[in-house]
């Protein structure tokens, strides 16, 4: 579980540590995970360029009733900027980019299971890979969360890197 510190409630967009900015592209989801020290209701507020996909976390008032909460929106194709998620008093961006210069896929779950014996190494590395980065063009990378059975299915690597250099 996570510690709260001092907050009642703490919002984490991914796996991204605490003043990392998130990068996604249209279409992309994104995980938001909400933790609580006790059961409680909040108000929530998304932006409509962002569709609730699973979880609790429609506009309004919701009911925490788990230490934590997961919801996954998509993000509209027609979404470009800088978009905001409030959860009683944190708020958390995500920018929504075209054309990133990086992209860095990985399967979450095979990493967990590859590197059980050290959960927080896998979290510190699923958090490191969420910060941006620009290009020498100024460019945002940006991280995708997948799964790619094909890829997956065989004890190869975790971690795949695709390097695209866009014109």
């Amino acid at each position: 579980t996570k510690d709260c510190g001092s907050a009642d409630v703490e919002l984490q967009i991914e796996d991204a540590a605490p003043g990392v900015e998130v990068f996604k592209q249209p279409g992309d989801l994104v995980a938001l995970f909400i933790y609580t020290k006790s059961n409680k209701d909040i108000t929530f507020d998304s932006d409509p360029k962002f569709t609730l996909e699973e979880g609790i976390c429609t506009d309004g008032t919701i009911s925490l009733d788990e230490k934590i909460t997961k919801c996954v929106f998509s993000v509209a194709v027609d979404a470009l900027g800088i978009y905001r998620f409030k959860a009683g008093k944190q708020e958390k961006s995500v920018s929504v980019i075209n054309g990133p210069e990086l992209l860095i896929v990985t399967n979450k779950e095979k990493l967990k299971d590859r590197f059980r014996s050290s959960p927080g190494g896998v979290a510190a590395l699923l958090a490191s890979s969420m910060t941006s980065t620009l290009s020498s063009r100024g460019t945002p990378s940006i991280t995708f969360r997948a799964t790619i059975r094909i890829l997956w299915n065989h004890p190869g690597p975790t971690m795949l890197m695709l390097l695209m250099h866009l014109p």
